[in-house]
Formats: structure tokens, C-alpha cells, sequence
């Protein structure tokens, strides 16, 4: 932008140290869909930082997460904040639970399938 529209339109411009009325708080809660389509609540813990919030209430019960653990839900609701439906695995494990593996094979080969379809006509339009 060259100097002069910058002065023109310098007012229109946020003072420094103001923020958008639309800012969150800390503590705020907002729900996100994950690459799946699941519903993750996340927490603002500080300006421009949030965290997942079923993450943060165990750090504040039980303490930080071990390296190369996560935290995951028993009963797979992620609506579910309830300490004790909260568990430590390793990322393996959780890789276990969200494979195509755990599917019936007819069904596997089904999503295969349409993965290969899906992959043929993203070529086919030069998408890949």
C-alpha cells in the first residue's frame, strides 16, 4: 500500500492495544469439527491460544500428558467431559482404534474402493 492510501485510510486502521468486539475470552469454549466430521470442544487459554478441552481439564485433575500419550475418551462421545471417562493411550493405540481394520471386510473393501474412484476422478480433473 503506498503512503499516501495509508494516510487516507490510516483511520479506518485498529489502535494499537485495541482488539475486535468480537474477541473471546479466556476460558471461552468453542466446538470445531475435526477431519471427520467429529465435534472437539476447544478452550481459550490465553489470547490466540486454545487447547482441547477434554486435554486441558486432565492436565488440570491429573497433570500433564506423557510424552507420546494422548488423552482419549472411553466411551468415544467427545461431548463427554467427565474425568473418569478420560484415558491415557499411545498414539499406536489410537491409531488401532480409527482404522479401516476395524470394519468387517466387505466394508473395507467398499471404502477402498470408493477411495480408488475418488482418487481416479480427482486425476481425471487434475486436482491431485
Amino acid at each position: 500500500m503506498s503512503d499516501e492510501i495509508r494516510q487516507k485510510v490510516q483511520h479506518t486502521f485498529f489502535k494499537k492495544g485495541h482488539l475486535p468486539g468480537n474477541t473471546k475470552h479466556d476460558g471461552y469454549i468453542s466446538i470445531r469439527k475435526d477431519s471427520n466430521g467429529r465435534d472437539y470442544a476447544h478452550i481459550r487459554v490465553s489470547q490466540g491460544k486454545f487447547d482441547l478441552l477434554h486435554r486441558h481439564i486432565w492436565v488440570q485433575k491429573f497433570g500433564p500428558v506423557p510424552k507420546g500419550k494422548i488423552v482419549a475418551f472411553k466411551n468415544g462421545i467427545t461431548s463427554d467431559f467427565r474425568p473418569e471417562n478420560f484415558e491415557l493411550i499411545t498414539r499406536e493405540e489410537n491409531m488401532k482404534r480409527n482404522t479401516i481394520h476395524n470394519y468387517p471386510p466387505d466394508l473395507q473393501q467398499a471404502i477402498m474402493a470408493l477411495n480408488k474412484l475418488s482418487k481416479a476422478i480427482r486425476e481425471f480433473y487434475g486436482k491431485e
